[in-house]
């Protein structure tokens, strides 16, 4: 199964292998600080020369966005950025959007889906591309779209065929132009010029409340997408769509819709906008829109509710999870619920961010056993379950199993740390210690003052020469707590805990 990411396909598709290792040099920098230009050039395995070459670029790259405040020195061969906003990361973002929107195949991409560009060579007018040129490059282009079920073809007769579903084009577009403007649409030189707000107009203000920034900038995209052209492929198998899954419905009922009644969306524009919205975008359902849709799922008899609700409860009986909160209990439904849809009206090798307890301590042999428990669980469930669904071309179980995983972590008990203090030159020192670390962490802690042996962590000032290898000792060296001493205490305890959790 494919786990790539959206970004790493955008970059894999539509950037040169250069300008990828560009963005990967950068990133590096951006991460870490004062690297020796030599072993820099070693990792990405380039010469210094070439190496150089590439930072005067991206520099150069840079300078031409409004927005830069980076620069880049290179001093006895060492390397070090330099910026008055104190955030290099930033500026990546920056970077891959500038290379991004120059890239001969975004601008082609951009021809492609015009609606008024229906044939080659209305495109091929546009770009100053050869018809023999646009379709080397459409194949490529292509490889990114049928990461999502979609293509881009010309007929025999050289007019414009877009294959997939109506969900699937919406949703492969909302997500390439998202990533790709994802730092850039808060700037009003984007925002003002390319995607003008046009919420107020169509969506209910109860939904743009709960909504943060990000969230009302991603909607207002869909909204764009949907709005310059409708339908992208054929209304009839829309509505195939539609009667192959009639929950879908419910979306657009008068308490799910997220449209307002002054909107000029068609009927079936909102029907579509309205279930890709809340599987796209954080924060979408407050609690009573969860309950009033999980109501009307169990009130129809949906094979889907009760696909999932089966599932929640047997989960929970197998792997001994408490009861749940009703407001626990509806979360997890909603978010399983919408799994399904996902596998439903998207193919099984989407690009999907996986969830961090999978890809966390991966190698573990704890989180691999648990792993494996829990996918046989789902593989037995799915296999016997009296509701068998219906997917668009066959289930991704793993996005399912990271579901069960989160929610077996989430109900797990705590495990606490247990830090060892021996500090032996003052009376109070220690009792300090431990305060200030009670202080910053809470109850994630377990204070040991004789057995330092069955510890994770021991803080000390003395040499401890009888513990297991696998304890991890702070030395405290000179005669006074320095601040890189308490940043390397806190620092190793936050990881200590994280380890302790995932």
């Amino acid at each position: 199964m494919s786990l790539i990411k959206t970004q790493d396909a955008i970059k894999t598709f539509l950037l040169s292998k250069k300008t990828q290792k560009k963005l990967a040099v950068f990133l590096y920098l951006a991460k870490q600080t004062n690297l020796d230009l030599s072993s820099v050039a070693r990792k990405f395995d380039l010469s210094t020369k070439n190496l150089s070459i590439y930072l005067r670029e991206i520099q150069e790259d840079l300078a031409t966005l409004p927005e830069n405040t980076l620069e880049i020195q290179i001093h006895h061969g060492k390397i070090s950025l330099h910026t008055t906003s104190n955030d290099f990361l930033s500026h990546y973002f920056l970077l891959f959007n500038y290379y991004c929107v120059h890239s001969t195949d975004f601008i082609l991409f951009q021809a492609i889906i015009k609606k008024e560009n229906n044939s080659v060579w209305k495109v091929s007018q546009e770009t100053n591309f050869s018809s023999s040129y646009i379709y080397k490059r459409l194949n490529n282009i292509n490889k990114l779209f049928g990461l999502y079920g979609i293509s881009v073809h010309f007929s025999p007769s050289a007019s414009k065929v877009i294959t997939g579903s109506e969900f699937q084009v919406l949703y492969a577009f909302l997500d390439v132009y998202w990533t790709i403007f994802l730092n850039t649409l808060a700037l009003p030189r984007y925002t003002s010029t390319y995607f003008e707000d046009i919420l107020t107009q169509h969506i209910k203000p109860e939904i743009l409340e709960r909504l943060e920034h990000a969230s009302l900038l991603k909607l207002n995209l869909l909204l764009h997408i949907a709005k310059y052209r409708f339908p992208y492929t054929c209304e009839d198998d829309l509505q195939k769509e539609f009667e192959e899954h009639p929950y879908l419905r419910l979306f657009s009922d008068s308490k799910q819709t997220i449209f307002c009644s002054q909107s000029n969306f068609s009927e079936d524009q909102q029907r579509v906008v309205d279930i890709i919205a809340p599987i796209a975008i954080d924060n979408f359902d407050s609690a009573k829109r969860a309950k009033d849709l999980l109501a009307a799922l169990n009130e129809i008899s949906c094979p889907e509710y009760f696909y999932v609700d089966s599932l929640l409860t047997n989960f929970c009986e197998v792997f001994q999870i408490p009861k749940m909160r009703e407001f626990d209990r509806h979360y997890f439904l909603l978010i399983l619920f919408k799994n399904i849809i996902y596998n439903q009206l998207f193919i099984s090798q989407q690009p999907n961010t996986a969830i961090l307890d999978f890809l966390v301590n991966k190698n573990s042999t704890y989180q691999k056993d648990l792993q494996k428990e829990i996918y046989a669980f789902y593989q037995n469930f799915s296999a016997h379950s009296p509701y068998q669904l219906r997917f668009k071309d066959q289930e991704n179980p793993i996005w399912t199993c990271e579901l069960l995983l989160r929610i077996y972590k989430h109900y797990s008990p705590r495990k606490k740390i247990k830090i060892g203090v021996a500090y032996s030159r003052d009376f109070y020192i220690a009792s300090f210690i431990m305060m200030k670390i009670k202080q910053a962490f809470s109850e994630d802690i377990i204070f040991e003052r004789t057995d330092f042996s069955s510890c994770d962590i021991v803080i000390t000032d003395y040499p401890l020469f009888d513990l297991p290898k696998e304890i991890d000792r702070i030395y405290i060296l000179e005669e006074e707590l320095t601040r890189e001493d308490w940043e390397l205490i806190f620092s190793k305890i936050s990881i200590a805990i994280f380890d302790l959790q995932y």
